[in-house]
């Protein structure tokens, strides 16, 4: 059973959109929504019962121990740029948060508006998280691809990425 604001706010906005929800706990409500950018994404809505909610947007981007450095870096630079708060958490994740406060008279609409922002946000800023996790680029470089809004020559080759994604070791190129 969720708690009030969960049940009169977010589940009865999941109903009318037929979308599927978990309560994970009575103050806590997951669902997993599609996006053009990121394909799918989790989020977890955590009722406070203080007046805010909180929007947990997630994907699964792990990043590696060698790379945690940078995880922790791009979230930094991306505070600097998105309204709420992107963090790298103990598990090497990113994760985006937006607090939103509830009134008694908040409904699905309100939290709605609230949820999609909270989801272009993260999605906005997800080629930056991913082109520094996965193609060995500098959190400037992402940036600057970002802004310019060109995905620009690629830092790693295709076979490279092929084999990190297969989970091979090797960095070297075949020359393709």
């Amino acid at each position: 059973m969720a708690t009030e604001t969960l049940e009169r706010s977010v589940i009865r906005m999941f109903e009318d959109d037929s979308l599927k929800y978990t309560v994970l706990r009575d103050d806590l409500v997951e669902v997993y929504l599609p996006t053009d950018e990121a394909g799918m994404v989790r989020i977890e809505i955590i009722d406070h019962e203080n007046g805010c909610i909180t929007i947990r947007v997630r994907d699964f981007v792990r990043f590696s121990e060698e790379s945690g450095a940078y995880g922790a870096e791009v979230c930094n630079r991306l505070n600097g740029k998105a309204y709420g708060k992107f963090v790298f958490d103990e598990h090497r994740d990113v994760s985006y948060y937006l607090d939103f406060p509830v009134s008694d008279t908040a409904g699905p609409s309100e939290f709605r508006e609230a949820m999609i922002f909270a989801v272009s946000t993260f999605t906005w800023m997800y080629p930056v998280v991913m082109t520094v996790r996965w193609a060995n680029a500098t959190v400037e470089q992402a940036f600057e691809r970002q802004e310019s809004g060109t995905p620009g020559t690629p830092i790693v080759s295709d076979e490279q990425i092929r084999r990190i994604l297969l989970g091979e070791d090797s960095k070297e190129d075949d020359g393709e």
